[in-house]
């Protein structure tokens, strides 16, 4: 019998096939580099795909569903909790979160990004006398995917005339996100 060299044969080639076909991504299926985080931080992008965190947890009728997403080339993040009213479900879309944070049973964004360079988020709205100029437009839902966009600006330090730090903003344009939802 010749089974010596034929099965061999038979069985690489069973073995290179079937890694062939496993590693095909259908259609349907979405991978990591599907879901992303990015936007402009003072004209220089900021473009997260990795290390996605997602969560919505309700409490008393209050929603909050937090994305959050790391480069994987640089350790910048971008994290972002934006708190409403209504379950995603029942949004009318597209719902445009503020960063109105003195209301705290209404609908508000919190949120920042985190660079080599330093961090940046919301003003404190009471120590600054304002709301954080900053909107988050969520346009779709679905499938538990949120989809949207976001602009405005963060800041680093504070507004306090007793401490030493001094407030930064850095203009955030462009923004642009799409995350799953366990």
């Amino acid at each position: 019998m010749k089974f010596g060299k034929t099965l061999p044969l038979l069985l690489c080639g069973i073995l290179a096939a079937s890694a062939f076909f496993s590693s095909c991504k259908k259609d349907d299926e979405k991978s990591a580099s599907d879901f992303y985080i990015k936007g402009k931080v003072d004209s220089q992008l900021v473009n997260c795909e990795k290390d996605v965190t997602a969560s919505i947890n309700g409490f008393f009728g209050i929603y909050i569903l937090q994305i959050s997403m790391v480069d994987e080339g640089t350790s910048d993040s971008w994290t972002f909790q934006f708190q409403a009213t209504e379950h995603p479900d029942s949004w009318t879309l597209p719902k445009t979160f503020t960063g109105d944070i003195l209301n705290p049973f209404g609908d508000f964004v919190n949120g920042g990004v985190s660079l080599s360079a330093g961090a940046y988020g919301p003003l404190d709205p009471i120590l600054c006398g304002m709301d954080w100029d900053f909107n988050l437009t969520v346009t779709k839902w679905e499938d538990n995917i949120v989809e949207g966009t976001f602009s405005g600006n963060m800041y680093t330090g504070d507004c306090d005339d007793t401490t030493p730090e001094i407030l930064e903003s850095a203009a955030v344009t462009d923004g642009e996100f799409k995350v799953k939802v366990p």
